[in-house]
């Protein structure tokens, strides 16, 4: 998997992607990295709490070659991740093309 990146770029937003020195525990399925992100995260929301760094998926009908970002919330919910407001799943904000 891609070094987790400081920040990413989406749309003229720039959130915030893994804080300098987190140290991230695979998520569930064992494809990825959940990150915490402290509340006064620069680019972030209070209600962004982790962003989680998956691993490439090349089949399928929705590709990320270098692998993709989600933001959640405290609940584990899908959020914008700027405003923090909760998104679906069909949203381009909920799978963030990794560069």
């Amino acid at each position: 998997m891609n070094p987790a990146p400081e920040f990413l770029e989406v749309g003229g937003l720039r959130p915030p992607a893994v804080p300098k020195g987190s140290v991230g525990t695979p998520v569930q399925s064992g494809k990825g990295m959940r990150y915490n992100i402290p509340p006064d995260t620069p680019g972030g929301h209070r209600r962004v709490t982790e962003v989680r760094i998956m691993a490439p998926v090349e089949n399928g009908p929705y590709p990320y070659p270098n692998g993709y970002a989600s933001y959640m919330n405290a609940s584990g919910q899908t959020v914008h991740p700027v405003t923090g407001q909760t998104i679906s799943r069909s949203d381009p904000l909920a799978h963030i093309p990794l560069p």
